[in-house]
C-alpha cells in the first residue's frame, strides 16, 4: 500500500496543471527573513494583449498550492486560482488582474505565518513576514509588472494559518491592502490571537474582508 501512494504521488508530482501565462521566480531573496521562497505571478491575457494597462494584485500565501498540482503540498490538490481567475475574467464578473503565489518556507511556515508565540508549537515571526511583503516584495512586484500599486487596488489571501497571515497582516498594513481574503482561518491560534488582535484595532479599516470555513472542519479551529 504505501508503495503505491508512492508511486501516485509521484505520478502527480509529473504533471502540471497550469492555465495561462506564469512566470516563476524559484528563488525570491528576502533580507529581512534571511532567507529565499519561490514565487509564481500569473497574468491574465490583457497584460499580453493591452500593453499599456495596469492591473491589481492579489498576494496570496502557500503559493506552492495556488496554480500547479505538481507543485502543491499535497500533490495534485491545488487551489485552481488560475483557472478560476480566467473563468471569472472572461465571464467579466472580476476586472483582470494579477495573481502573485508566494511560497511558503518549509520548516519556518509556522514561525512566519503566525502574528504570536505558542508554547506549543512556536510561531511569532508574523510581524517580520508582513514587513518582507510591503517592504520587499511589493515593491519588486511594482517595479517590474504593470501593476496598479494603490491600496485600492491590492489585496491579500490565504487559507489555514496562511489565512491568518492575510487576516493580521492586512488588518496591520490598511494602507497598503484594501482587500482580505481569509479562508479556513486559523483563528485558534494562541487561544485565539486574532479575535483579540481585532478587539485592540483603534477603529474599523476600509477594508472588505472575505472570510468563509468548510462543513469539515476542526470545531477546535
Amino acid at each position: 500500500q504505501a508503495w503505491r501512494e508512492r508511486e501516485r504521488e509521484a505520478r502527480l508530482r509529473r504533471i502540471h496543471t497550469i492555465t495561462g501565462m506564469l512566470d516563476e521566480h524559484p528563488e525570491f531573496r528576502s533580507a529581512l527573513l534571511g532567507n529565499t521562497r519561490s514565487l509564481a505571478v500569473w497574468l491574465p491575457r490583457q497584460y499580453l494583449t493591452e500593453a499599456d494597462r495596469r492591473f491589481p494584485v492579489l498576494y496570496v500565501q502557500d503559493g506552492q498550492s495556488v496554480f500547479d498540482g505538481a507543485t502543491a503540498t499535497v500533490a495534485g490538490q491545488e487551489w485552481q486560482l488560475d483557472e478560476t481567475a480566467e473563468w471569472l475574467i472572461v465571464a467579466e464578473r472580476i476586472e483582470p488582474l494579477i495573481v502573485v503565489a508566494i511560497g511558503s518556507a518549509g520548516a519556518r511556515r509556522t514561525y512566519e505565518y503566525t502574528p504570536s508565540g505558542d508554547p506549543a508549537s512556536g510561531g511569532g515571526g508574523a510581524d517580520s513576514y508582513g514587513r518582507m511583503l510591503v517592504e520587499e516584495l511589493k515593491p519588486w512586484i511594482d517595479g517590474r509588472y504593470r501593476t496598479l500599486p494603490g491600496r485600492e487596488s491590492t489585496g491579500i489571501a490565504g487559507s489555514s494559518l496562511g489565512g491568518l497571515a492575510a487576516l493580521y497582516v492586512g488588518l496591520r498594513y490598511p494602507a497598503v491592502f484594501s482587500r482580505i481574503a481569509s479562508l479556513s482561518t486559523a483563528a485558534c491560534w494562541d487561544e485565539g490571537f486574532i479575535v483579540r488582535f481585532v478587539d485592540t484595532l483603534p477603529a474599523k479599516p476600509a477594508t472588505s474582508i472575505w472570510t468563509d470555513i468548510g462543513d469539515r472542519e476542526d470545531p477546535s479551529s
